[in-house]
Formats: structure tokens, sequence, C-alpha cells
């Protein structure tokens, strides 16, 4: 239990001393978390994008394609409307001059059903057979009379299976039946729904014919000036161009080379792909109304061709997903963590220099604390103690005195009071040295006068004073002005052997100027005196403040210490 106490208790340790690094390195992977978001996101809505143009895309190229493929029946109409009579060349050659094999893809078969009622179905089937046209089909068995009928008279482009649908009445047949009602009310042109196509067959079958999946168009044709009522519609109506299509070869067609191969299309026939037979699936698996996976985006929508609903579903395919990923999001990814870990490893390393620079500075004060205790205690010894000693010696001397030659006591007794006075400016000048936060009290001037007195009275030396009124300096700038004259006057004491010494401070608004003066034996400021006059340290002080220090000395022509500092 002790040891995972310990364990934590490592652990709560280590992560404080790293918590700034730590936290870096959090904000940093949040930072990549939220730039790899937006990157998938920004990637997803690329293919997004995509996904929708082609779906708007294939729409609007059904549209125009049906639309062209109306415009031929109503061409092929406007042939009836041009002239008193059509025949069979006539229908071929305009047929071949629309070019249906290269122009109109998926077109079966464009042809004309023939009202026939009841009343003229003999004459009809006696001119038919004039015309060598086979007999209309399918028969009278088992359904008996038809109310009307509408066999194809004329079919184009001319080959096998559109041949075998002369004469044949799709009247007969419901899905057919309804779309002629409807083409025949409303003066347009309906489509039936999904049927099946006579075609060729393909290359390997033995067959001579084949049925696949389509549709037909039926587009009314009335007799010229009739009114246009549904009433006269029925009475006028003469019969319908008719447009069989293939629905694979139609949307092969409409797609071409340009449909998004990664995209599933599919057609089918009616409001609901699920209850609709389907006209065209372009990959050939139905995926309408049905759980396949692999899909990242699909969408349904209705469009209406020629009176009849068609949905339209699309669906993207396994490829289209891979082609939409991007390497992106995981590059924002990758490079964001080793980013997060590059700065939580300079963040680390950047906060152990500073721990170790705030324990050097630690050991530094330390050590610099211990010197100046050291250099009190001396300064003590050398002075206050040795004052202290001369008064005792002193009053003892004048004790004897008094007691043998009262006359002569008043010599140590003088001596005694010299003594005493030296002992304390010795010590108001060790008690700013030990409190410097006193000098934001009484003041820089009254520190220098003090430490001023403390020479004369220590080492009888002639110190004049020129001091302006207290400066607005900071603390930090007092002690630092009050430093640098202690530093210099202490070793004027040790190194000058001066006999005069002048300290002077002249104040203005926008700076404060120390000088200390000796008579002393001076030196040559350019010379290398390693520790000699403490001036690094002195320099190092005034220049942290935006100060500056200039030395001038010489040898046998003493000294002048002047430190500048701005306000």
């Amino acid at each position: 239990m002790s040891a995972l106490r310990s364990v934590f208790t490592h652990v709560g340790r280590h992560l404080r001393r790293g918590s700034p690094a730590y936290a870096v390195l959090l904000i940093s992977l949040l930072l990549t978390a939220v730039a790899w978001y937006y990157a998938r996101q920004n990637v997803e809505q690329q293919a997004e994008v995509r996904f929708d143009e082609t779906v708007r895309a294939t729409q609007a190229a059904i549209d125009r394609r049906i639309f062209t493929y109306l415009d031929s029946m109503y061409g092929a109409g406007g042939l009836f409307y041009a002239s008193e009579t059509v025949d069979s060349q006539e229908w071929n050659d305009y047929v071949e001059g629309i070019e249906p094999a290269s122009r109109f893809e998926g077109l079966q078969a464009l042809s004309y059903a023939e009202y026939v009622t009841p009343e003229e179905r003999e004459a009809f089937e006696q001119r038919a057979k004039q015309e060598g046209l086979p007999k209309l089909r399918p028969d009278l068995n088992p359904g008996g009379e038809r109310p009307a009928y509408f066999p194809i008279i004329y079919v184009g482009p001319i080959n096998e299976p559109n041949s075998s649908i002369l004469g044949y009445d799709y009247y007969a047949e419901a899905e057919h039946h309804e779309a002629m009602d409807r083409a025949r009310d409303t003066g347009s042109p309906q489509t039936t729904g999904m049927v099946y196509v006579k075609t060729e067959p393909s290359a390997h079958s033995s067959a001579d014919l084949a049925l696949r999946p389509g549709f037909a168009v039926y587009l009314p044709v009335y007799r010229r000036g009739e009114p246009q009522g549904t009433v006269n519609r029925r009475r006028a109506l003469e019969g319908f161009v008719v447009g069989a299509f293939r629905s694979d070869e139609l949307f092969a067609d409409v797609f071409g080379g340009t449909f998004d191969p990664a995209i599933d299309f599919e057609v089918y026939d009616g409001a609901h792909p699920a209850l609709s037979p389907l006209l065209y699936d372009h990959d050939g698996v139905r995926r309408a109304g049905r759980k396949v996976h692999g899909s990242l985006f699909t969408e349904e929508s209705q469009i209406e061709v020629a009176g009849r609903q068609w949905s339209l579903y699309f669906a993207t395919l396994p490829a289209f997903e891979k082609e939409a990923k991007s390497s992106l999001p995981t590059f924002v990814l990758a490079g964001g963590v080793v980013i997060s870990i590059v700065l939580f490893g300079i963040t680390w390393v950047l906060l152990r220099i500073a721990v170790e620079n705030a324990r050097l500075l630690v050991e530094v004060r330390g050590k610099a604390a211990l010197e100046e205790r050291q250099r009190l205690a001396r300064e003590l010894h050398d002075s206050v103690s040795q004052a202290l000693y001369g008064i005792a010696l002193g009053a003892k001397t004048a004790r004897k005195l008094l007691d043998q030659n009262p006359d002569r006591a008043s010599d140590p007794l003088e001596y005694v009071d010299s003594l005493a006075e030296a002992g304390l400016a010795e010590m108001r000048a060790l008690i700013f040295e030990l409190r410097p936060e006193s000098l934001q009290s009484e003041g820089l001037a009254a520190a220098l006068d003090k430490q001023a007195a403390a020479l004369r009275a220590r080492h009888g030396m002639n110190v004049e004073t020129d001091l302006c009124n207290e400066p607005d300096v900071p603390l930090e700038g007092k002690e630092a002005l009050y430093r640098i004259a202690q530093e210099a006057l202490h070793n004027t004491i040790r190194h000058a052997r001066a006999s005069r010494i002048r300290i002077r401070m002249q104040c203005s608004p926008n700076h404060v100027i120390l000088e200390i003066c000796d008579d002393g034996i001076g030196f040559d400021p350019k010379g290398n005196f390693p520790g000699h006059l403490g001036l690094h340290s002195m320099r190092e002080r005034i220049e942290r403040l935006g100060g500056t220090l200039e030395v001038e000395s010489a040898p046998r022509k003493g000294t002048e210490i002047r430190a500048w500092m701005p306000i």
C-alpha cells in the first residue's frame, strides 16, 4: 500500500512540475482534433457536392433527351397535318431522315397506328390485304368484337423486329389501352408503364426476336380543323404516332461517357421505387427500397415523362467512397500530433531550463547572502567591535583617573564620546545595508549622507556630499544607485589610498546622475583587473534599469565613477 502511495505521490509531483508542458500538449491535441474534424467535414462536403451535381446533371440530361425524342414524334405527326395523305414511303423517308441509329439511340420503332372503328374493320382488312400488310392482330377470339382498333400500318426503321408489329393492335393490351385513352382525351403525348419491346436478339442467341424492357409513347393525331374538347377529340381522332423505346439503350445513351461510374442510377416506372417495375439499372444490382450496405449518399426523386411519373434513385458505390477518401484529414491529424509532441518536448525542455535557472538563482542568491553576511561580520569586527572595545578601554581609564586625578579624566571621556559617535554612524550605515527597504521611507539622499558619515567616523577621511533633493525614483532604482555608491566607496577605501572623496547626486525630471570621485592613485580602466572595483557588477545593475556607467581614471590622477539612470 505504501509503495502504491509512493507511486501516486511521485506521479503527482511529476505532473505538477510539468503542468505547463502538459497543458501545451493538451491544447495542441485539442486544436489538432478540431482541425482534423473540419478537414474531414470539408472532404465529405466536397464528395456530397460531387454527388449532388451528378444527380442534377442526370435529371437534366433525361429531360433534354425525352424532349428531343418527343420532338421527333411531333415531327412525324406533322406529316399528317401537312398532307392530305401519307404513305409508307413518306413515313420511311422521315424516319431515315432523323437518323434514329445515331441520334435517337433507344428508339426501337417509330410507327403509326390508324384508328379503325368496328364498322370499318372489314374494309380495313381488305385494304391491308391489297397493300400486302399482315392481317389485323390479335383476332376477335376469344374476346369478340372490340370497341376500337388501332393497327400499326407504318413503321420504321425497317427491320425484322419492327416489321413483325405491322398489323398489330396494341389497343387490345391493357397497358397500351390506358395510355392511348389518356393521349386521345388530353391531346398530349402519354407514356405507358413498363412493357416489353421486340428487338433483335443478342449475338449468341438462336432466337429470331427478343423482348427487352421498355416503354411506348402515344401522340394523338386528329383531323384538321376540329374543335379540341374531350368529346370532339374522340370524334376527330385519326390515329397515334407511336414511339417504342428500349430503356437500356435510351438511358445508356443519355449518360454516355459523362456519368460518374461510381454512382448507381436506377429508373422505376412509378412514384414508389420499392413497388414499381424497374426500367433501368446502371450496375444491375437493385438497391432502391432494399438494405444495401456501402452507399455513402443516396437520393430519390421523381420526374414526369409524357404524363407518366418515374422515380429516379441514385446511390454511391464503394468506389465512390474510396475516391472520396482524402489523405488530408489523416495528414492533418498526424501532423498535428507530431507538432503537439514537438511543442510538448520544447516546453518541457524550457520548463526544465527555467527550473534549473531558478535553482541556480536561489543558490547564487544564497551565496550572495552568505558573502554579504560575512562582509557585514568583517565590518562589524573592523569598526563597531573595535569601537566598542575602545569605548570600554576609555571608560576604564576615565574611571581610574577620576579616583587618582579627576582633572585628567576629560581626555579619555572625549575619546569615548568620539568612538561612540563613530560606532553609531557605522551602525546606521550597516542597518541601511541590512534593510534596503529603508530607502523607500528615509530616502536615497539620507542613506548616502549616513554612508558618508560612517566613512568619516570609521576612517577619518574627508568626505564631501553634494546631493539634490530626494529623486522620484522607484525603490529598485534607489537600491541600485545605493549599491553602486557602496561598492565604489568600499573599493576606494581598500585600493585608492585617497584622502578626499566627493559624493554628488544631480536630479532632473528625466534622469538621475550619481558621481563618486576621489584623489587616490587611480588605475587604467582599460586594463584587466579581475574583481577590481566591482565594475562589472555596478555596470550590470545600472544597465538592467536602462542606464549607463562611465569610469574615468588614470594612474596617480584619481578616479571618477559616473552612473546615469533614466526616470
